[in-house]
């Protein structure tokens, strides 16, 4: 209260949110006379010069662990050049393919040594392809969720799916698109005419079914959770539940359960068999 009422700037405190501070200004910006909060305080705070600005922070490094992330900050040690393998505690992991402070301590290593080309874990990624069974299907929806609900009944942010798009890879290479849906209507049961749709594209074979990230899984998910409240009355309520069941997972840690035809999630294989800077 009372630097506000004196007019004065209080000294700047380095933290974790300063990775995500909106008070800075482009080159372009600064060349017209405007000013970058987030230089001014890491000057104070530093004692940067112009050129740390034109390198790689901690804020830049790949899920670093916020006590990690602190310690360096109150070590002054915000540039990745100043960091080493200690900082980073590299531990492999269980699963195949990098763990995350693999992959973390490999965007460090080529960082520091300018080291620009790709990484990739090509034993490890044929492995887990030879898995894989064809034609490979890959499924993309686009969602939404409303504060406002749409219809009486339902609860703010109750997630709805209304488009999908479905291509195949067939074992010779071929791309194909194969099917596509998308819905205008807004009631209840549009989530169960998706799910409906979905079913009739991947149901002509057990090849294996690809999503990017938990988005496709969490969404049909909970229309698995909307089908078993107990005033839906479908013909086809149990054959859909058990779809849904079947080409995705639930559950955290040891209670998970994954289903025979669980999709495989794109996103899972980069983090662990390929890195680019």
């Amino acid at each position: 209260a009372n630097l506000y009422s004196e007019d004065k700037k209080s000294f700047p405190v380095i933290k974790a949110e300063c990775g995500k501070c909106q008070f800075r200004a482009s080159k372009e910006e600064e060349s017209l006379g405007l000013r970058s909060g987030y230089k001014e305080c890491f000057v104070e705070a530093l004692d940067w010069s112009e050129e740390n600005f034109e390198e790689d922070t901690i804020f830049d490094l790949w899920t670093l662990h916020y006590k990690t992330r602190d310690k360096l900050i109150s070590q002054k040690r915000l540039l990745i050049d100043q960091l080493d393998e200690e900082d980073i505690k590299v531990v492999p992991g269980e699963e195949p393919g990098l763990s995350a402070s693999e992959r973390r301590w490999l965007q460090v290593d080529k960082y520091k040594n300018r080291d620009e080309s790709f990484w990739i874990d090509k034993e490890g990624l044929k492995e887990e392809m030879d898995s894989w069974t064809y034609p490979l299907h890959f499924i993309d929806f686009e969602t939404a969720q409303p504060v406002i609900p749409f219809n009486k009944g339902q609860t703010p942010y109750a997630k709805i799916a209304f488009q999908f798009s479905h291509h195949v890879v067939h074992e010779d290479g071929r791309v194909e698109h194969r099917g596509e849906f998308i819905t205008t209507r807004s009631d209840k049961t549009a989530n169960f005419d998706f799910v409906r749709a979905l079913k009739k594209e991947l149901d002509g074979d057990k090849g294996t079914i690809f999503k990017y990230s938990d988005h496709e899984n969490s969404y049909l998910n909970a229309i698995y959770d909307q089908l078993q409240v107990e005033d839906v009355v479908l013909d086809d309520k149990e054959e859909l539940s058990a779809f849904i069941r079947e080409i995705t997972q639930y559950g955290y840690g040891v209670g998970r359960v994954e289903g025979p035809r669980n999709m495989v999630d794109m996103l899972e294989l980069v983090k662990s068999y390929y890195y680019d800077p």
